[in-house]
């Protein structure tokens, strides 16, 4: 008997990606590729090739995923997506950590155990197996819904859910665990015990191809915040270049342009990644400077706000609002997501406690 052989429309050829992904038919619909089935993807890859870099895990999508959108957007995107499984925790980065002697691989990936949080109504998936979801049972498998990056069994018995997850090798986070939050700490008194820990442990000598962030000024264009530390004194988050992998993240002391002292973040016993501390180190040091960092809320008439960010947030804020809201596309601003007008999702005193944000009005 021969094969017969027939051509694939683009949509059948992605709706076939996605069955064969465990992602529903219709997302492959969603303006050619959808979230959910680059996030698929990805974790496929990432099951097979990490850990590795960042890098290395986008060249591979872009590469299997070509064709269906222009090679440079598609790029774009699938970055998006792979820094969403990070947010969420389905990947990790564990700075400093190589197999490679003199290679501190801060970029690098690994993928995360099978884990699960039990939410109200629901139970999130997390964690990337080689054998994409193999140890899950197949009437648990079947229940999976993929809102975007997310991987959701929706349940009103959670605890049999649980359960069986348990019994398959899944670890359970709680979810306080997963949506920790670091110390609540007034602006002052959080730069104070980084200064600190700079004075106790920073390094001495020169940096080769240092940029800080300089003043916010006003400016929305947080990239153009970075400059070289020519003529600077006071205290700077920083990036200084490795041989291998993405640049370090620094908190530095400098004296007209010359480091007095710097420390790599995050720091020894960090809880986070080093960029979500260089992030709120910065933020306080905005606060201080009667300059701090704003965000917008735009209400619209269907009971949804839009929140608008002007500079990167830490892992820890962007986790909270994945909970509670939708990260959509952000035309005039950095970062922005939808969330629910009036609900209790509690992010205007975690943005204003824990980040000393400002919140600024519709059109400013």
């Amino acid at each position: 008997m021969g094969l017969e052989l027939r051509q694939l429309t683009q949509a059948e050829l992605l709706g076939a990606m996605a069955r064969q992904l465990g992602v529903d038919d219709s997302a492959s619909q969603e303006g050619g590729l959808s979230t959910a089935l680059i996030a698929a993807v990805l974790r496929r890859i990432a099951g097979a090739t990490c850990p590795c870099s960042r890098d290395t895990v986008v060249g591979i999508a872009t590469d299997a995923l070509c064709g269906f959108v222009e090679a440079e957007a598609l790029r774009v995107r699938v970055r998006e997506v792979l820094n969403s499984l990070v947010v969420i925790g389905d990947l990790l980065e564990l700075g400093g950590t190589s197999s490679l002697p003199s290679v501190a691989a801060g970029d690098w990936l690994y993928c995360a155990p099978p884990t699960f949080v039990v939410q109200d109504g629901s139970v999130l998936i997390l964690g990337i197996e080689s054998e994409d979801q193999s140890a899950m049972p197949l009437a648990l498998r079947q229940q999976v819904q993929c809102p975007r990056e997310l991987r959701i069994i929706r349940t009103e018995d959670s605890a049999a859910i649980r359960e069986q997850l348990l019994v398959a090798g899944y670890l359970e986070i709680s979810k306080v665990a997963w949506t920790r939050l670091p110390l609540e700490r007034t602006a002052r008194k959080f730069l104070d015990e980084a200064i600190q820990r700079l004075k106790e442990s920073g390094g001495r000598g020169e940096l080769e191809g240092l940029k800080v962030l300089g003043p916010g000024n006003g400016s929305k264009n947080f990239v153009s915040r970075w400059i070289p530390p020519n003529g600077q004194s006071g205290h700077f988050v920083g990036r200084r270049p490795q041989a291998f992998g993405s640049p370090i993240w620094v908190f530095v002391e400098l004296d007209q342009g010359r480091p007095k002292s710097f420390i790599d973040l995050p720091w020894r016993g960090a809880k986070f990644r080093g960029c979500d501390h260089g992030w709120r180190i910065q933020s306080a040091l905005d606060a201080l400077s009667c300059n701090p960092q704003t965000y917008r809320v735009v209400s619209r008439d269907d009971g949804v706000d839009r929140y608008e960010f002007f500079s990167p947030l830490p892992l820890w804020v962007e986790r909270r609002l994945r909970i509670h809201g939708q990260r959509v596309s952000a035309s005039g601003a950095l970062i922005a997501y939808k969330l629910e007008h009036q609900s209790d999702h509690g992010i205007d005193d975690l943005l204003q406690s824990h980040m000393w944000f400002k919140q600024v009005k519709q059109g400013e």
